[in-house]
């Protein structure tokens, strides 16, 4: 029922996980009137064989309506192709500025962490701890730190498709299970880069010297 004016389905298409999942397709008449547009269209789809198109069938569309803008399916079909491929590329720039500044940011908390414990570094240094040992110790730690960095990442950026989706794109997504396994990953994986230099100071640092700077 719509306006008051009531309507047989004739048929639920199939989700397609386009625009076209929250479309009606009803006859030309009634959707005028609905509107209160009478005898006005916004649009002509016409189809065509491949033959009737090389005859100059365009062409003679264009002499018959003059004041319209005719494309063929090929060429929303190209630009539609551009359009993914510019935004592939943006996102592709947009993710590498991400995995940059969140590995910088996990070799900037690294490093705090490392100055702030100096001195029990220097007590692990002097109780026997090998060098190989705090290194590893600090890169478990951003392991567990990307981790759980990844697995929140995931959940936060899956819900906010989930919920956002609809309203802002007008589509549908979906959770895909295996894209947790990429999220925790790469997120490990950059924070072990951005951790590598910390851990290695680290490393270094002599059991005595925190004691004679003290």
């Amino acid at each position: 029922k719509i306006q008051d004016k009531e309507f047989i389905v004739a048929k639920l298409l199939g989700e397609t996980g386009t625009v076209d999942d929250d479309r009606i397709f009803v006859n030309l008449k009634a959707a005028q009137d609905i509107f209160g547009i009478p005898d006005q269209i916004s649009a002509i789809e016409i189809m065509g064989c491949c033959n009737a198109i090389s005859d100059g069938l365009l062409g003679k569309l264009r002499n018959i309506l003059p004041d319209t803008r005719i494309t063929t399916i090929n060429q929303i079909v190209s630009t539609q192709i551009e359009t993914n491929k510019m935004m592939n590329k943006t996102s592709v720039i947009f993710l590498i500025i991400i995995l940059f500044v969140g590995s910088i940011s996990i070799g900037n908390y690294m490093w705090a962490n490392v100055n702030e414990r100096k001195k029990e570094i220097g007590i692990l240094r002097m109780i026997g701890t090998l060098k190989s040992e705090i290194y590893k110790i600090l890169l478990v730690k951003a392991t567990v730190l990307g981790l759980f960095g990844g697995i929140l990442g995931y959940l936060l950026g899956t819900i906010s498709a989930y919920y956002l989706g609809p309203v802002f794109a007008q589509i549908q997504v979906s959770p895909i299970p295996i894209f947790v396994l990429w999220a925790v990953l790469i997120s490990v994986g950059i924070s072990i880069l951005g951790s590598i230099l910390p851990a290695y100071f680290a490393a270094k640092i002599e059991p005595f010297s925190n004691m004679q700077e003290e």
